[in-house]
């Protein structure tokens, strides 16, 4: 205490104002710090949303990308099944091998199963020579679709049409469809 006793009023007046000065600075000092950490921490949250949000568009980008690439596999897998809502073109596909194969073909009966796995059973006939007949069966059971064939009953028919023989090949199928996707 002796040395402030001994110091002027000027000094102690300049000493004290800067004491406080020191006092005010560090404080802001404190409070510029932590103002700033907290708006680092924010910022450092933001950049985190912001590149998150980027990831997910960068995924997002990729599986539509992967959709794309994918696009002809799908349509491949897709036509080794055929839907509930497209019998009428399955059957046009057997009436067009029909028409390739030279034999003429009559639907006899369209069977849909009740249970869960859904099978497609088909009736028809068909009317040619041998080898178109044998060549029709051949491109059906080609056909990329489990088809299994349930009976077939082949026979020769001879017939007298004008005063002249005819001689035809007749055949009765019977295939039910395994790759059946009922809808």
């Amino acid at each position: 205490m002796i040395f402030w006793k001994n110091l002027q009023k000027k000094t102690k007046w300049f000493f004290l104002t800067a004491i406080v000065l020191n006092i005010l600075a560090v404080g802001l000092d404190v409070y510029a710090f932590s103002f700033l950490k907290e708006k680092s921490k924010e910022m450092a949250m933001i950049a985190g949303e912001i590149q998150a949000y980027e990831q997910s568009g960068e995924k997002l980008t990729s599986m539509r990308h992967l959709v794309d690439e994918t696009r002809h596999e799908r349509e491949k897998i897709d036509s080794l099944f055929v839907s509930g809502d497209d019998i009428v073109g399955f059957i046009g596909r057997i009436e067009s091998l029909g028409r390739h194969a030279g034999v003429s073909l009559e639907l006899k009966s369209v069977d849909v199963t009740k249970d869960d796995e859904g099978v497609l059973s088909l009736r028809f006939s068909t009317k040619g020579d041998w080898e178109g007949t044998l060549y029709f069966l051949a491109l059906m059971e080609s056909m990329p679709l489990r088809i299994e064939t349930e009976s077939v009953n082949l026979r020769n028919i001879k017939q007298v049409e004008q005063g002249k023989m005819t001689t035809f090949w007749s055949g009765d199928f019977k295939i039910s469809l395994l790759s059946f996707l009922k809808t």
